[in-house]
């Protein structure tokens, strides 16, 4: 499969095949080349080294970023849905408004990121460090964040629904408004927490088939 790298301006940066696509896009990334709206679906950029890039509102559905350098990227309005970040490195990255629905996220370092508005709709991020963060009005629903570190991050009037926070540390985070119908806090402790606002309804139990006849 070959790629083309075109600014907004419809600019060609790139055009080659796919095995030299994470090279590409890690020297546009080092020269400041603003990448905003590629298509970059389903690319392997593993392990790539794209500090401060600039991707806004590319399209990477299904993209392969894991252990990817992504610290102060700028990825608002990217569609991320089903794309790989696991043990990628995001401190204060941008990714307002970006959905990454159905993505692998576990064990992301997210310190310091702005996920405002972001979806993360059945995300796994088991293990995910995601301390001072903004995730307000951010949408969890059926995430997973067992043993995740929320510790001081902003979730106001977020939705959890149906979220799995097992073990998951949450001390000093602003649940103010936060939706957690559903949701699974087993072993989990929101003392040192804010969560005033917040609303709490039952553990949705699954539905067991009965036998045949």
């Amino acid at each position: 499969m070959e790629y083309e790298l075109r600014t907004r301006a419809g600019v060609t940066v790139w055009r080659g095949p796919a095995e030299s696509l994470a090279a590409a896009v890690e020297s546009a990334a080092r020269s400041r080349i603003v990448l905003d709206g590629l298509d970059l679906r389903g690319a392997d950029l593993r392990a790539a080294s794209l500090a401060g890039v600039s991707l806004q509102h590319a399209d990477m559905t299904g993209a392969n970023l894991a252990e990817a350098h992504l610290e102060e990227a700028n990825l608002s309005g990217a569609n991320l849905t089903g794309a790989c970040l696991y043990k990628s490195r995001m401190k204060l990255a941008w990714l307002c408004r970006t959905c990454l629905s159905d993505g692998n996220l576990a064990k992301v370092r997210l310190v310091e990121a702005d996920l405002t508005e972001a979806d993360l709709t059945r995300s796994n991020l088991q293990g995910a460090a995601v301390m001072r963060a903004t995730l307000a009005r951010a949408v969890l629903d059926g995430a997973n964040l067992d043993r995740a570190c929320l510790k001081g991050s902003d979730l106001r009037e977020a939705s959890l629904r149906c979220a799995i926070l097992r073990e998951a540390k949450l001390h000093g985070a602003d649940f103010t408004g936060a939706d957690f119908t559903g949701a699974v806090l087993d072993e989990t402790s929101l003392a040192g927490a804010e969560v005033a606002g917040a609303i709490f309804g039952p553990v949705a139990t699954p539905e067991v088939p009965g036998p045949s006849g």
